[in-house]
């Protein structure tokens, strides 16, 4: 309860003795006002709140997005999630050699390389890239984003190549090609695409590789926002932008829930496996399978846990929005795959959560000013009925190993 001017003025009347009826009152009525005044005095008052809670935001994303089974997996997930009222929009950082079948890979040519040549798979047979192009086009037309992974998967940052402004245009502009000429290009039967490369805004750098040519070549390019730059601060960092207006939303360092080795690691399935295989004592990658099913059900356990904590320590504390990023290979036998859907369903059904592609949340950032960032970053909003989130309601159970 807040305590407002019309409350408290009378009794700061009486407290003073100004006012003319109080001594109307006999002098035991006067003992219990004197008294009533001196224990609210003593009792905590709430302040006026900065701003009003903000909305509990999670980014969900996925890299490279090559394999047709995750596609079908997760278009289904989200019409039975958004049958009745859109619970869940999931963002894709499409690498561009998923626009090129195996037969036209020569198309592409990424910088200080030969033509074809890449660090991942190209798109398979001219059917798998026309499928895959249906499947962007039905999600795409339901509220996801497209975003861009770049084309070839290479480290063009300052721990890589170090590309030039140059050689960044050479591979933006690689990449809207590709997207705007899929159906010439691989000779398809379908329609391309149903909308233009111009409407993608968001970008993720390969291997999380960047330097300030990239952020300068991103400008130019219109994007809005970047996903590259890990937070090496806290979980509940409120994002920025670059002095350049582009909005950095960046994946957290989040701590791993029972593993015996490194403490934290980025929000990314890639990073939390190589984190808790070195916790066992292997390499810090997730290249090798795990055969014991025993120890994969382990590592699903750890990574349920870790999102769980994450989420609840921002939606309990300055509201922060959730980064979450995957990739549709299946390491470790797609346990983390699992691990992801499970815990989307969990909690974007959590009230005053909202699921959102990367754009929305940009959209969300555009139309609060610095005054009401600052606010949510000290945690300065109103806390009135917020409660703990009722997570573990969903059962966890290991998926089957190939």
């Amino acid at each position: 309860m807040r305590l407002g001017k019309r409350m408290l003025c009378p009794w700061l009347s009486l407290a003073t003795g100004r006012s003319r009826w109080i001594g109307e009152f006999p002098n035991s009525m006067r003992v219990l006002i004197a008294s009533l005044i001196f224990l609210i005095s003593l009792s905590p008052r709430v302040s006026q709140a900065a701003v009003d809670r903000p909305p509990q935001l999670v980014a969900i994303a996925f890299d490279n997005c090559t394999e047709l089974e995750r596609w079908s997996e997760i278009e289904q997930l989200l019409q039975k999630k958004n049958t009745d009222q859109p619970r869940m929009h999931f963002t894709f950082f499409v690498s561009g050699t998923n626009f090129l079948s195996e037969l036209t890979r020569a198309k592409y040519q990424g910088p200080r390389h030969q033509p074809g040549y890449a660090m991942i798979n190209f798109g398979g047979s001219p059917r798998d890239v026309e499928a895959r192009v249906a499947y962007i086009n039905r999600l795409h037309a339901t509220g996801n984003e497209i975003a861009s992974h770049a084309v070839g998967h290479f480290a063009g940052g300052h721990d890589g190549a170090n590309w030039t402004r140059d050689e960044w245009r050479r591979e933006f502009a690689s990449f809207n090609a590709l997207f705007d000429n899929v159906k010439s290009n691989n000779a398809i039967a379908a329609s391309g695409f149903s909308f233009h490369s111009d409407r993608i805004v968001g970008f993720r750098a390969p291997l999380l590789s960047v330097n300030q040519a990239m952020y300068e070549v991103l400008h130019e390019f219109h994007y809005r926002y970047d996903t590259s730059l890990p937070d090496e601060k806290a979980v509940d960092t409120w994002p920025r932008r670059d002095p350049r207006g582009t909005w950095l939303f960046k994946l957290a360092r989040i701590p791993i829930a029972g593993t015996r080795g490194p403490a934290t690691t980025l929000s990314m399935d890639y990073n939390i496996c190589g984190s808790q295989m070195q916790a066992r004592g292997g390499r810090a990658d997730c290249e090798t399978a795990l055969l014991d099913q025993e120890e994969v059900q382990a590592l699903g356990k750890e990574m349920m846990e870790t999102y769980r904590n994450y989420f609840r320590q921002n939606y309990m504390g300055n509201r922060a929005p959730i980064h979450l990023g995957h990739h549709f290979y299946a390491f470790q036998h797609g346990i983390y795959n699992k691990v992801l859907l499970t815990f989307a369903q969990e909690i974007c059904a959590v009230p005053e959560t909202l699921c959102v592609s990367y754009s929305k949340l940009a959209d969300f950032m555009d139309k609060w000013d610095a005054t009401v960032l600052a606010a949510y970053q000290r945690g300065d909003f109103d806390r009135e009925g917020l409660q703990a989130p009722k997570l573990n309601i969903a059962p966890f159970q290991l998926a089957p190993t190939r």
